[in-house]
């Protein structure tokens, strides 16, 4: 199958940023939304050195016209989908936030909080002796762990 101009088109195994955009686009829920991102310029010197690029929550979109065509999935869906993916990402100074169960071969990989804090412990494979501790802290530091 040919494509327009001189392009073939071909199937290639989906990657795992073009699916995670997919679940997170509001198009595939039959909406169409406009301002969905916040541009942030830092000058220095009157010359534009940084860009920082800062997603709203859906309630401070400009536009989002539910019902706009056709649906893959029902907006209520759409919404818990992206409950469930803030809730499986990683927020290691937030202990009520759980994320995903991790692959590896600690038993409690991402499940482990500090006892004296509450952070989430990380994993460090490079010490098989220890493998939990605390972002940032030296292992044997102020984190109490497994």
């Amino acid at each position: 199958m040919r494509g327009p101009g001189t392009h073939q088109l071909r199937q290639v195994p989906p990657r795992y940023t073009l699916l995670l955009s997919m679940l997170h686009n509001p198009t595939y829920a039959g909406a169409y939304v406009f301002g969905r991102n916040e541009r942030h310029l830092t000058l220095v010197d009157g010359q534009v050195r940084r860009q920082r690029r800062t997603r709203l929550p859906w309630e401070a979109w400009k536009v989002c016209l539910k019902n706009h065509h056709p649906a893959y999935i029902r907006w209520e869906e759409y919404m818990a989908n992206q409950k469930k993916l803030a809730t499986n990402h990683p927020n290691y100074q937030q202990p009520d936030q759980r994320g995903a169960a991790r692959e590896g071969s600690a038993l409690l990989q991402g499940l482990v909080l500090c006892g004296r804090c509450g952070h989430r412990m990380q994993t460090a494979y490079r010490e098989p002796a220890r493998p939990y501790g605390g972002p940032g802290q030296p292992r044997g530091g102020p984190h109490v762990g497994a």
